[in-house]
């Protein structure tokens, strides 16, 4: 049930690192399933919101990861996971998100830095994952 990107996947908040964290946190929709993509300056991570049925998340794909994703969940004990993965949410048509600027979408922040990848925080629950070509991580 995937729908095309429409414009700028998330409203640009502030461009500082530190408003990563300290939001409200919203819940999740419980109407259709609605997927955002987006995808880095470099083309090299792939990410998608997905947000309806009363679950919200996030996904990010690096190319070259064949059979591992990041994926984030909504709620208080929203932790990080690296998953295994038979699909991808790579969408070569998504629209990029800039470098260095914070997004917010839905329950999470975003930021995508050129020398250390992408970085998605769960406002609920602090929790969270930096991935890059070179290295991924949860937090």
């Amino acid at each position: 049930n995937q729908q095309e990107p429409e414009g700028a996947p998330v409203s640009e908040t502030s461009s500082t690192e530190s408003d990563l964290t300290g939001a409200s946190c919203p819940a999740p929709s419980n109407g259709p399933l609605e997927i955002t993509y987006w995808k880095t300056p470099s083309g090299k991570t792939y990410c998608a919101h997905m947000n309806g049925e009363g679950h919200e998340s996030i996904r990010c794909d690096v190319t070259g990861w064949n059979d591992e994703t990041m994926y984030l969940d909504s709620g208080a004990k929203g932790k990080a996971e690296l998953s295994p993965a038979t699909d991808s949410v790579a969408n070569p048509d998504a629209p990029v998100m800039p470098y260095d600027q914070v997004q917010t979408i839905g329950s999470f922040r975003c930021v995508v830095h050129a020398t250390t990848g992408t970085r998605c925080v769960n406002l609920c629950s602090l929790q969270g994952f930096e991935i890059s070509t070179q290295s991924k991580k949860t937090f």
